[in-house]
């Protein structure tokens, strides 16, 4: 069997440009200027076997040699490319490594066709709920979502590659009850802005049905839609361990249909909105 030598992410340095890489894909997107919408180039999260994670960025000028080969989620082989450190002025940067890539006209990226170590399809960063306040008003990294972690696994020892390693193995769930479900409040205004009328009017239209309060036809109109929502994460949330939050801004609907895809009878165009939220 042949073996083939890879480079680890963790020892990139910008001492050179003969670097060889094997890495998934594990994130894509466009970079887009915010002024002039154009595309500025592709940024991509590189991860290797061992879990280490680089940012790359493509110029827009060598977008069109690699697009049509990079897929999210493949394994690649990745040679001649330039490695960088961040000089700490940065902002928005999506992982906490102080190294990113750059593509060069001469680097070489092929799809590996060829059965190795395997890499993971995801690596994650965890922090603890307690840090969050200080993580959100650090703009220099983006925080990308919450999860909680359960039935934590014993470590587990192992050697590669002459080193000794360790895992732990844990499930992490976003924090949902067994229903799937999230509970969230939302602001009288948000409600009034979408429905035109105010929650007071909402309430006087409320029936009773053996006592029991039934829910106004018009608030059934928000259901089996789709919508983007930013919230806030308060002390109850960071500090005491409440799974209700609270919404301070909600988009326009989609049209939600039976088997919850989005309805083509109604499109809608979603407004961009950020959740505030901390990396796990």
């Amino acid at each position: 069997m042949a073996f083939y030598k890879f480079d680890s992410l963790e020892l990139l340095n910008d001492s050179k440009e003969e670097w060889r890489i094997r890495v998934r894909a594990q994130t894509l997107w466009k970079g887009i200027n915010r002024q002039t919408g154009e595309i500025r180039g592709y940024n991509v999260i590189f991860c290797d076997d061992y879990g280490s994670k680089i940012h790359a960025f493509i110029a827009v000028n060598l977008v069109p040699k690699f697009e049509p080969i990079l897929k999210e989620g493949e394994i690649y082989i990745v040679e001649m490319f330039n490695v960088k450190t961040y000089n700490g002025d940065e902002t928005n940067r999506p992982i906490r490594n102080e190294k990113h890539i750059y593509f060069l006209n001469e680097m070489e990226m092929q799809k590996d066709v060829i059965p190795g170590l395997q890499i993971p399809a995801f690596s994650f960063d965890f922090y603890d709920l307690e840090e969050c306040d200080c993580l959100k008003d650090d703009n220099h990294f983006l925080t990308d979502m919450i999860g909680v972690i359960e039935d934590v696994h014993p470590r587990a020892n192992y050697n590669k590659d002459g080193e000794d390693k360790s895992h732990v193995a844990l499930t992490i769930t976003n924090g949902s009850d067994a229903t799937g479900c999230v509970p969230i409040v939302w602001p009288d205004d948000e409600v009034t802005r979408i429905l035109g009328r105010i929650v007071y009017e909402v309430d006087a239209d409320h029936t009773e049905v053996k006592g029991l309060k039934v829910i106004p036809d018009i608030l059934r109109t928000l259901e089996k839609k789709k919508y983007n929502i930013t919230i806030d994460l308060t002390d109850k949330n960071l500090k005491e361990g409440s799974k209700v939050f609270y919404v301070t801004y909600i988009s326009e609907p989609v049209e939600i249909t039976d088997n919850h895809s989005p309805s083509h009878k109604q499109p809608v165009q979603l407004q961009q909105t950020e959740l505030t939220n901390i990396s796990t």
